[in-house]
């Protein structure tokens, strides 16, 4: 029977000099798994490209697995973080101007790091923590479905938790596929234009039972 790995970190740095070696090792982690691959990536080619020992290297990660499941949360701390700066910065009260800057938010987040995002999403195993790679849009719609609740007065849905699942999971699917074949982001602003229309259209745009065409909701203040 086949030993599951330790994922978890050996230990944390508490020195500015261990953290700047854990830094450096999980760095190296991303660099060998966009060049090679999850399976061909050891702990010796990351050791070996973070500068660091095979021992340095255990010292604070038991396996590749710890390694990957620490980059995973790196990355996905940092796209949360360009999110919710964003969202906090504008705080628009108007649905119009929140679509807009969760829908340029959400393009800068995949920006981020794209071939990264691609290799953690479709090569690194779905096991154990290494699943978090999903928490991004777990936590995004904790904050679509704030956002949609603040606002809810101007969107014609009643049940919030679906319209928040559709969107979570429609969105964010469109970008990843435009940030895959349009990698030098040459198109992020008619996608943004586009993305932000179909949103408020499914927000707030309600069919005609006369006409099947679409009109706009009465909006209460």
């Amino acid at each position: 029977m086949r030993e599951i790995p330790l994922m978890h970190p050996r230990r944390r740095p508490r020195q500015a000099r261990a953290q700047a070696t854990v830094d450096a090792i999980v760095q190296a982690t991303a660099r060998v798994l966009v060049e090679d691959g999850y399976d061909r990536a050891s702990t010796n080619r990351i050791a070996q490209a973070a500068g660091v020992s095979i021992g340095s290297l255990y010292q604070y990660f038991p396996s590749k697995e710890a390694l990957v499941a620490a980059l995973v949360e790196e990355h996905v701390h940092r796209m949360l973080d360009l999110v919710t700066s964003a969202l906090d910065d504008a705080s628009p009260e108007e649905l119009p101007d929140s679509a807009r800057v969760l829908v340029n938010a959400l393009i800068a987040a995949y920006r981020l790091d794209p071939k990264l995002h691609q290799v953690l999403c479709q090569e690194v195993p779905k096991i154990g923590e290494l699943k978090r790679i999903y928490d991004f849009e777990e936590k995004l719609a904790e904050r679509i479905r704030h956002y949609m609740t603040s606002l809810r007065h101007q969107i014609r849905h009643q049940n919030i938790d679906r319209a928040v699942f559709l969107l979570v999971h429609a969105i964010p699917s469109v970008i990843r596929a435009a940030v895959e074949t349009d990698t030098e982001a040459k198109n992020d602003g008619a996608l943004a234009g586009e993305l932000t229309d179909m949103m408020l259209r499914y927000l707030v745009y309600v069919p005609s039972s006369e006409s099947g065409s679409y009109k706009v909701t009465q909006l209460s203040a």
